[in-house]
């Protein structure tokens, strides 16, 4: 039918991506850099590289977005309603709140009305000044990691090539279905620079260790902590609900956890854990309500960690006991 038609449409869209970025990627490789390109990407590094030194340049210019128009800083987390925040904050950056977009166009960075970070040459002032109004949305780590494999991983036919590179380990799965457990244990030996945006620990996706969010929302109460988050630049005429990834994780935790399985996201997302105020699990009630219960926030939300470090001092000493960098 139609909705079948526009998935297909959805899913050869997405794969063009992967293989223009795939494309991008060969083709830098064995290229001398020109001094011209060296002074840009010094230039973009002093822009954007005090937000972390574990993610990449490119993903922070993709996953940050900044609008001086509402003097806003708004860090996307991956599979935690990300899509939803970003075609809000494109309506009501261009005033329209019928604005559209396929799933191709919410995630194109290139198309986006909202300014990367790399393009303020002050932002390191406006965000640790407080100018710009800093927020973030999170998500229970076992069912966000969850969610992350039910559409990135478990399905042999979708593009999961490139999202798994660098895991040779899973590579005797190709063309074939991956176990959760499997792709757990496979993401626990990644270094946290290695891991893709979908799974990497929130605590480093989102520059927790840097930035003082003002408001931190949850995925669990999207709809209004949106509101919330928006109020002052835009109202609730604006909100979109835009869920083209949707895997209804919450509602199959029961099928994929067992001991094993929470003790390896317990372990692997512990910052996660410590800092956003979620519980750890060492088993599942039975009951699927208490289960919903027991995937609730019930605390409050650390910003930072209780002993904070400025990412660039990090660059003059290793790297912290206990980190996976």
């Amino acid at each position: 039918g139609m909705r079948g038609r526009y998935n297909e449409i959805m899913r050869l869209r997405e794969r063009v991506a992967d293989l223009k970025a795939q494309r991008k990627e060969l083709q830098g490789r064995g290229k001398k850099p020109t001094a011209e390109s060296l002074a840009v990407k010094a230039e973009r590094a002093e822009r954007v590289g005090w937000l972390s030194q574990h993610v990449p340049f490119n993903v922070i210019d993709r996953c940050v977005f900044v609008s001086l128009k509402h003097r806003y800083f708004y860090v996307e987390t991956p599979k935690a309603g990300c899509s939803s925040v970003k075609l809000t904050l494109q309506r009501i950056e261009i005033g329209d709140t019928d604005r559209e977009f396929d799933n191709f166009g919410v995630h194109s960075r290139d198309l986006l009305p909202l300014l990367k970070p790399s393009q303020v040459a002050n932002l390191h002032e406006l965000v640790s000044s407080g100018s710009l109004r800093r927020f973030v949305f999170v998500r229970n780590p076992y069912t966000r990691v969850l969610s992350a494999y039910l559409q990135k991983i478990r399905d042999p036919d979708h593009h999961r090539n490139w999202v798994l590179r660098g895991m040779e380990s899973l590579a005797e799965f190709e063309g074939r279905e991956i176990p959760f457990r499997v792709f757990l244990e496979a993401v626990a030996r990644q270094p946290v620079s290695a891991m893709d945006t979908h799974w990497r620990p929130q605590f480093h996706q989102c520059f927790f260790e840097q930035v003082d969010f003002d408001f931190i929302g949850r995925f669990e109460s999207l709809n209004g902590d949106m509101i919330e988050a928006m109020a002052g630049f835009g109202g609730e005429e604006y909100l979109s609900r835009h869920s083209p990834h949707a895997t209804s994780a919450s509602k199959k935790v029961a099928e994929f956890y067992d001991p094993g399985t929470l003790a390896l996201v317990s372990e692997i997302y512990a910052e996660d854990f410590d800092h956003l105020g979620y519980r750890t699990l060492d088993s599942l009630p039975a009951d699927p309500e208490e289960i919903a219960v027991s995937l609730s926030a019930f605390g409050r939300v650390r910003s930072r960690p209780p002993a904070y470090i400025d990412v660039r001092d990090l660059k003059r000493s290793p790297a912290g006991a206990g980190h996976r960098f």
